[in-house]
């Protein structure tokens, strides 16, 4: 009589599979993948409450586990990894379309159209600058930052080899980071003109 052990592995965020094996010298059986339940993203904040996003949906939730607001996201549904949170407890938020800032009241303090053409990756997350202000990529080459306030600061067009590949790294001195697959440049967070770069090849 062939005895079995069942081997659980996650196949990915919402995917969960089994696997048969025989002991000794039998073969695998079968693969079988079956759905799970996701748990929606969730983000810490400064003041230790935190942030629960569902869909179109965004609650902030106390240290004690108790709700303090939710609020729905104007316009199509927020990227859920496209998300970033200033050190005032503004929460910038990027749909397809624009960009949004959240106050930590939870009302909406400006909105600016931003786009976003093609396949959304790294590049396009809005990073929360030093004094609370936020940048991000507005184009192939574009980037923008604007005050926490919602004025615009500046745009640029940056020239990093191989072209933006993850989201902007913000240092403790305010600079912000560009990278590319095949090089970086860090740029000023007052004027965005850049400081200096670096190339791989």
């Amino acid at each position: 009589m062939k005895r079995w052990a069942i081997i659980f592995a996650l196949c990915g965020p919402s995917i969960g599979c089994a696997r048969s094996h025989g002991r000794s010298n039998e073969s695998v059986a079968e693969v079988r993948c079956t759905a799970v339940q996701a748990l929606p993203p969730s983000m810490a904040l400064p003041d230790s409450h935190w942030l629960r996003i569902d869909g179109d949906t965004i609650q902030k939730i106390s240290p004690l586990g108790e709700p303090v607001w939710v609020v729905r996201v104007p316009g199509p549904e927020p990227l859920a990894s496209v998300l970033s949170v200033a050190d005032n407890g503004t929460l910038y938020v990027r749909t397809r379309d624009q960009v949004m800032a959240l106050g930590s009241d939870g009302k909406w303090l400006w909105r600016q159209p931003a786009p976003i053409e093609g396949v959304v990756d790294q590049s396009h997350q809005p990073a929360a600058m030093t004094d609370s202000g936020v940048v991000f990529r507005a184009g192939p080459r574009q980037y923008r930052a604007y005050a926490h306030t919602g004025e615009l600061r500046w745009k640029v067009d940056v020239d990093v080899k191989g072209g933006p590949s993850e989201q902007p790294m913000i240092l403790r001195n305010g600079s912000i980071i560009v990278r590319g697959s095949q090089g970086l440049i860090a740029i000023s967070p007052r004027d965005g003109s850049v400081e200096w770069g670096h190339s791989s090849g």
